[in-house]
């Protein structure tokens, strides 16, 4: 006998786009938090309104209307005026091509001045009254068929879901999911109608960007991988204490990630919120409240407010109280749209046959145990594909299992293909030789989250037709060298390129050398795991003709070389382009934002701040020291790099390194700031606000102390702070205005800052270009050199004027300072990198370890008249 759960009580809906009539919301309370703009449900009615007024009156013929729905304002907006005016929104994620064989009327621009544009001249397809959405199917067989949903239906599953979380007017939920996907834009909905809001953010949820983006959530829904990703960067166990409820749903949590989960939750503030639901249901079909207790794994709760589940036990795979779960309510899917003429039909069915096995208990809890299609017949034994992959997952191993007609076909993670195999065949009932294991660097998934078994399989039978066993493992493998070598540690592939120690220093090796493996790198590569850039670089189209002659570097290693080359250049007399020490400031506050003062918590920034101090000090105290006791040009409060407070701020040899002091003195003032937890917090929220604040705040004493551009005083740390910040304030923007308004603030603290004009124009101009174009393409012969004089740019500073004040030769003299710092920064790489490792490794009641020995003190020469510029 079929078992059924009765239906609850179904609530009062009103439409989606039509949220703010609700007798009881607050339209000046926050609807949305994007780009750090908060939006109002009375101004985002308001600019609903004014999108759905650009569209043509449906009494006109209904259209369909392609949405492009980002993390973003104008594509939240552009799909609710679709909803409001009447037609029929087609969403797709940015950036991707419409599908075929639909040809939509218009499409949302992603502009909030003219949101729509017209793309054909009379409507396109005939559209059902009842249809609103269509949304491409979450699940992982590599379909292409929409889902057809219908307004009742949004409306429906918006209310039940609130209802469901008791959601309030004050949650704020922190949405890293994909818009486009049925999960996200459920949780969009139901805050809205609810009178809460949500933090978009277009940062991995792994970013420390992300968690300044959606400060104050109290909300966080996932999927399994969300939470996986969170875990293995140590952010579980730290969320924000604001989050008071952790939702999931678009996938199983397996035995034992459950329990890792709960073992965290019993430590935390917030409570796990388990979900079950599909594309084809809206979204979510039931919820297990918190007050229902800790559950087993795939307990999943009770369906949403007017709806119904019941078990068919009379499907092939039923056996005894386990049989096909069947979802009936008012957020069921029209149907499925497999060609243009299916728009045109209505509902077939208010049932939804899932496709997966359960059971209901006599709680009336439901449990899900399978999945129909998951069950394979390999050589005539019937294999459960979950099953195995859930014993692979408890034994330590991230799996996909999929299977051919002969073959059980295991796409991993894990290194040890043989080992994989073993396991697989044991729990299967197979042999290892009906086992193919494919090893990869990262699973292919679905924008849900959700493995995808389509690509997974096509790998698996890919590796067995050239014999390797394994997809894109080289290229991982060549990947992961390229970063060891830049860093000195070996590194893991789910991390990022700053998580695992990366700075400065080490930014160019790991550039240089991870674009030789994988192509140019995205914006924001540091902070991606690397398994992410390894597929993006296995996805890129094959090499093009000018990357056999050209390749593209990251603007700010070009600009390091040059400015460094200009510096030596012009203190020798070759050539007088002054700027380049104050344009590497700003371009030391661009790096800074970006490695070091990201760290998640003050002990994590301390460490890193300690390393970034230590890997500049070092260098600069040894050749300090040894100029000191061979000449006696520079004095011990050079040595300690103090003479800004300790010694004399004159013109000749004791204001040399005023770079390094001002530059250190800079990196501890911003990490002490940071460390005042109100004023962090604030950044936090606020960050290009704050920086910004801060450069336009240190352009007092920038005024004060050089009020006509003349004197040593251009040296002082206290004169130049504020290029530190406004670099930055550069690595913090989120818009391009907020570029052109830090590029302004810059030019104007530039204006009579240096004696000509140009010097300024210089600085304007470098730090411009570092700002506006991430990226330039070079002659392929001259990266290594590039990159060589980028990467000692700071040793061929402090070298100088010791080496071409000993040369009688300008020319020689510029070609032997490069030479003296290039083989200062050979030397001392390894004694800072063990320090520096030192201080980041560094835990409460950790063994000490001895420093290498430093270089020996240079002997002293003879020395002529040197020029100093700061």
């Amino acid at each position: 006998m079929p078992l059924a759960l009765a239906p609850t009580r179904p609530t009062t809906t009103r439409s989606i786009d039509r949220w703010v009539d609700q007798p009881t919301l607050d339209v000046d309370a926050a609807a949305l938090v994007a780009d750090g703009r908060v939006v109002s449900h009375r101004e985002l009615d308001r600019l609903v309104a004014h999108a759905a007024a650009t569209l043509p009156p449906a009494t006109e013929g209904r259209l369909l209307v392609r949405v492009p729905l980002g993390r973003d304002l104008p594509g939240i907006v552009a799909h609710l005026a679709v909803q409001r005016a009447g037609h029929v929104g087609l969403l797709t994620r940015p950036g991707a091509e419409t599908p075929a064989p639909w040809t939509p009327d218009l499409t949302a621009t992603g502009e909030l001045r003219s949101p729509f544009a017209r793309l054909t001249g009379t409507p396109a397809h005939v559209l059902h009254p009842d249809l609103a959405v269509l949304l491409p199917t979450s699940g992982s067989t590599g379909s292409s068929k929409l889902v057809r949903i219908s307004r009742s239906a949004l409306s429906a599953n918006a209310h039940g879901i609130a209802e469901a979380l008791h959601l309030r007017a004050s949650d704020r939920a922190a949405l890293a999911l994909p818009l486009h996907y049925c999960f996200g834009l459920s949780v969009l909905h139901s805050h809205l109608v609810s009178g809460g809001s949500v933090a978009l953010s277009e940062a991995p949820v792994t970013d420390p960007r992300f968690w300044r983006d959606v400060a104050g959530s109290t909300i966080l829904p996932v999927v399994p991988h969300t939470l996986d990703l969170l875990d293995a960067a140590g952010d579980l166990d730290a969320l924000p204490s604001s989050i008071r409820l952790v939702t999931q749903a678009g996938g199983a949590l397996g035995a034992t990630r459950l329990a890792r989960v709960r073992a965290v939750e019993a430590c935390s503030s917030w409570q796990l919120v388990v979900m079950y639901g599909q594309t084809e249901a809206t979204a979510r079909m039931t919820v297990l409240d918190p007050a229902e207790g800790a559950r087993p794994a795939g307990v999943v709760g009770r369906p949403v407010a007017g709806s119904s589940v019941r078990i068919d036990t009379t499907v092939p795979e039923a056996k005894g109280e386990v049989g096909e779960i069947v979802f009936r309510g008012p957020g069921v899917m029209l149907g499925y749209a497999v060609e243009p003429a299916d728009l045109a039909l209505g509902g077939w069915t208010p049932e939804l046959r899932t496709g997966d096995l359960g059971r209901l208990d006599d709680e009336g809890l439901l449990h899900v145990v399978g999945r129909r299609s998951a069950v394979a017949k390999i050589l005539g034994l019937r294999v459960d594909l979950d099953h195995v992959a859930d014993r692979l997952h408890t034994a330590g191993v991230e799996a996909c299992v999929t299977s051919d007609d002969q073959r059980l076909l295991v796409t991993t993670t894990a290194t040890d293909a043989d080992a994989v195999a073993t396991e697989a065949a044991r729990c299967s009932g197979l042999t290892t030789a009906q086992v193919v294991v494919a090893t990869v660097p990262t699973l292919p998934r679905t924008a849900s989250g959700k493995p995808d078994r389509a690509r997974c399989a096509a790998l698996a039978l890919a590796a067995v037709e050239d014999g390797s066993g394994a997809a894109d493992g080289d290229l991982a493998t060549r990947a992961s060298a390229a970063l060891a070598a830049a860093l000195g540690r070996p590194v893991r592939l789910e991390r990022s390129f700053a998580d695992q120690g990366g700075d400065s220093f080490s930014l160019v090796r790991a550039t240089l050398g991870l674009e030789a493996v994988l192509g140019p790198l995205p914006r924001g590569w540091h902070q991606r795991p690397l398994t992410d850039l390894v597929r993006a670089a296995a996805q890129r189209p094959r090499r093009r003709w000018p990357d056999r002659w050209t390749r593209s570097v990251e603007t700010s290693v070009l600009v390091r070389a040059l400015a460094v080359l200009a510096i030596c250049a012009t203190h020798v007399g070759l050539t007088d382009l002054p700027g380049g020490a104050h344009t590497l400031l700003v371009v030391a506050g661009y790096h800074l934002a970006a490695f070091t003062l990201v760290a998640p918590t003050l002990a994590q920034r301390w460490r890193r701040t300690g390393a970034l101090l230590v890997g500049i000090a070092l260098p600069a105290s040894a050749v300090a020291l040894a100029v000191h006791l061979t000449t006696g040009a520079y004095g011990w409060a050079n040595v300690v790099h103090l003479n800004w407070l300790l010694g004399r701020v004159e013109w000749g040899p004791r204001i040399e390194l005023w770079f390094v002091e001002a530059l250190l003195a800079a990196i501890v003032v911003l990490a002490g700031l940071l460390s005042i937890p109100p004023l962090a917090r604030l950044v936090a929220r606020r960050p290009w606000e704050c920086a910004m604040a801060l450069t336009a705040l240190a352009l007092v004493p920038r005024y004060v102390l050089v009020p006509e551009g003349t004197g040593p005083t251009r040296g002082l740390p206290g004169t130049v702070f504020w290029l530190v910040a406004a670099g930055v304030a550069l690595a913090l923007t989120r818009r391009p205005l907020h570029t052109w308004l830090t590029l302004a603030l810059l030019a104007v603290g530039l204006a009579g800052f240096f004696q000509t004009t140009s010097r300024g124009l210089t600085v304007l101009a470098l730090v411009a270009l570092v700002a506006l174009v991430p990226r330039v393409r070079v002659p392929r012969p001259a990266v290594p050199a590039l990159g060589a004089l980028a990467g000692a740019s700071l040793h061929i500073y402090l070298v100088q004027f010791q080496v071409f004040t000993r040369v009688d030769s300008d020319w020689l003299g510029l070609l032997a300072s490069v030479a003296a710092g290039l083989v200062l920064a050979a030397v001392s790489e390894p004694v800072v990198r063990r320090a520096t490792r030192r201080v980041t490794d560094a835990r409460p009641g950790a063994r000490a370890t001895p420093f290498a020995p430093a270089p020996r003190t240079l002997r002293a020469l003879p020395v002529r008249p040197r020029r100093s510029h700061p």
